[in-house]
């Protein structure tokens, strides 16, 4: 069965979807601070105490994520595909995954065509 967009809004409401979408925002910002942190050899022992851990550098792009609605969901996604090429991607080459950048192009696309689609 095929489900479209119409039909999920109706189903369970634009403001569930939007506040799921809100949690998933806050689920990937701290999976990135993971991600981060084992590429800078910081032991994962929570998020308390970011500020305290973690480089300027890496807590610029932690702190740019705090959504509150679609806009900001929006801009969230494009943070972190920047704090992924930016950062990441240098510290994964060196890190013997060369592969890490090769779908940046495709990731900056679908992120696009999302976005004007909506």
């Amino acid at each position: 069965m095929y489900l479209d967009d119409d039909w999920l809004r109706n189903k369970i409401g634009t403001h569930r979807i939007i506040k799921s979408a809100i949690d998933s925002v806050d689920w990937i910002a701290a999976e990135m601070l993971r991600i981060s942190g084992w590429l800078l050899g910081i032991r994962n022992d929570g998020h308390r105490r970011a500020e305290q851990r973690f480089p300027e550098d890496v807590l610029s792009y932690y702190c740019r994520n705090h959504a509150k609605d679609i806009t900001d969901i929006w801009n969230s996604l494009q943070v972190f595909l920047n704090w992924y090429i930016e950062w990441m991607v240098p510290k994964l080459t060196k890190h013997n995954i060369p592969h890490s950048g090769l779908q940046i192009q495709r990731m900056r696309e679908v992120l696009d065509h999302q976005k004007t689609k909506s």
